[in-house]
C-alpha cells in the first residue's frame, strides 16, 4: 500500500492526532509548505493574526456572570452565569486553540464553554441592561457561550480535509509507493490546488483566547489559574534541551513541542480527571520519544518527574 492510501485509511479510521502526524509526513515529503503550516497550526494552535479555517469559526450566544451576589429586585440572576441568547447578532469567533486542547474539553449535560467579552461588544451589551444601581451593572462580566456542537466537530472537519487532499493526490496519480515519492509525483502534488483557508463568509467578533469551561451554568470557575513557576521553568528547559538535541529528528521534535504546548495549557487550568489523563498521556509520550536519545534522558527525565509531582499526577 502506498503512503497516500495509508493516509486515506488513517483519515477514515484513526484519531485526529494520528492523522495529523501522518499528514505532516506526507506534506513534508511532497514539499507542500502551505499544507505543512496548516497542520502545524492545528497541532500547536493558530498564532494571533493568522486566519483560522471556516470550521474553527464558532457560533456563540451571550451570557453574563454576576461575579458574586446580586440582591433581589434588579431583575437579574442572583449569583452565577445566566444565558441571554444571541440577541439577533449572529456572531462567530475564531477558535485558535491547538487540537490537543480542544480534545481535552468536556462536553455533556451541564457543561459549557465560555469566552470573556470586552471592547465594543461588551459595551453594546452593557447598554442593553438597565438598572437603578450602576454598581450592579459594573459588577457583571459579559461572556460568549460557544456552540459545543461546532467545537466537537473540529476533529472531524480536520480529518475530512486530510482525506480530501489524499483523494486528490491519488486521483492525480500521486501514490507514494514504497513510502516515498518520485520527482514527477512531487511536481504533480505541487500543482494541486488545496484550499485550506476560505474565510469569505466568516463574521469575526474576535479571536478566542482564555476560553474556559464550567461544569454548570450556575457555578463559574476562574478563567485562568496561574501556572506553577517551577512547572513552567521545567517545560521551558525540556523545550530548549529538545531543540538543541542532535539525536532526535524534526518530526520527533515537533511532536514534543506540541505535547509541551498542551501540557503548559492544561497546567494553567483547574485539573479534572480527564485533563490529568491527558497530562499523563503527553508526559509519557515525551518520555518514550526521548528514550532513544541517550544524551537527553538524564536531563529531561528529572524534569518530567518534577512536573508530575507539582501537578499531583
Amino acid at each position: 500500500m502506498g503512503i497516500v492510501n495509508e493516509l486515506q485509511a488513517s483519515a477514515e479510521s484513526e484519531d485526529v492526532l494520528t492523522v495529523l502526524r501522518k499528514a505532516r509526513r506526507v506534506a513534508s515529503k511532497l514539499n507542500r509548505q502551505d499544507i505543512s503550516e496548516w497542520l502545524d497550526h492545528e497541532q500547536n494552535g493558530y498564532p494571533n493574526g493568522v486566519p483560522v479555517p471556516n470550521y474553527r469559526m464558532i457560533p456563540f450566544t451571550f451570557a453574563y456572570n454576576t461575579n458574586g451576589y446580586i440582591p433581589a429586585g434588579y431583575g437579574r440572576l442572583k449569583n452565577g452565569i445566566e444565558s441571554i441568547g444571541g440577541l439577533g447578532l449572529n456572531e462567530r469567533m475564531a477558535l485558535g486553540e491547538s487540537i490537543g486542547v480542544i480534545l481535552a474539553y468536556e462536553f455533556g449535560e451541564g457543561k459549557a464553554l465560555y469566552q470573556p467579552l470586552d471592547g465594543e461588544i461588551a459595551q453594546t451589551l452593557r447598554g442593553l441592561f438597565r438598572t437603578s444601581d450602576p454598581n450592579v451593572l459594573r459588577q457583571l462580566t459579559f461572556l460568549a457561550q460557544l456552540n459545543s456542537s461546532f467545537v466537537k466537530d473540529i476533529p472531524n472537519q480536520i480529518k475530512n480535509k486530510v482525506l480530501d487532499w489524499a483523494l486528490s493526490l491519488e486521483a492525480a496519480g500521486v501514490t507514494g509507493e514504497n513510502q516515498s515519492f518520485t520527482d514527477p509525483e512531487k511536481q504533480l502534488a505541487r500543482l494541486l490546488n488545496f484550499v485550506i483557508n476560505d474565510n469569505s463568509t466568516n463574521i469575526h467578533a474576535g479571536t478566542m483566547q482564555g476560553v474556559f469551561q464550567v461544569g454548570s451554568p450556575q457555578a463559574i470557575q476562574n478563567a485562568t489559574i496561574t501556572i506553577d513557576s517551577k512547572v513552567a521553568d521545567a517545560i521551558d528547559k525540556i523545550a530548549n534541551a529538545v531543540a538543541s538535541s542532535q539525536e532526535l529528528d524534526d518530526v520527533d521534535k515537533q511532536d514534543i513541542r506540541a505535547s509541551l504546548a498542551l501540557i503548559k495549557d492544561l497546567a494553567a487550568k483547574e485539573q479534572t480527571t480527564k485533563s490529568k489523563m491527558k497530562l499523563n498521556e503527553k508526559l509519557s509520550a515525551i518520555a518514550t520519544t526521548i528514550s532513544i536519545a541517550t544524551g537527553l534522558v538524564p536531563v529531561v527525565e528529572p524534569l518530567l518527574h518534577l512536573i508530575r509531582a507539582k501537578l499531583g499526577l
